[in-house]
């Protein structure tokens, strides 16, 4: 079975489901890149760090997660 990717980001512990490694490693970086280009960061900031992970759920969340977000992407 195919690998499925998604992003953890870390600090609210939150999983993006992904349709690839290389999507999950472009989408990561300009999270941070976007997080950490802010203007004025207070040191009350929490702790932000994105990275591709592989999916750690069941494929059917997965894609569940997925469908989910293109209908937010729409």
């Amino acid at each position: 079975m195919a690998k499925l990717w998604c992003i953890h980001v870390e600090g609210p512990d939150d999983m993006i489901a992904m349709p690839s490694k290389e999507t999950a490693e472009r989408d990561a970086e300009i999270m941070n890149n976007g997080w950490r280009g802010r203007r004025d960061p207070s040191p009350n900031d929490p702790g932000f760090n994105a990275v591709a992970v592989e999916w750690p759920y069941s494929a059917e969340q997965h894609a569940e997660d997925m469908s989910r977000s293109r209908q937010l992407d729409n």
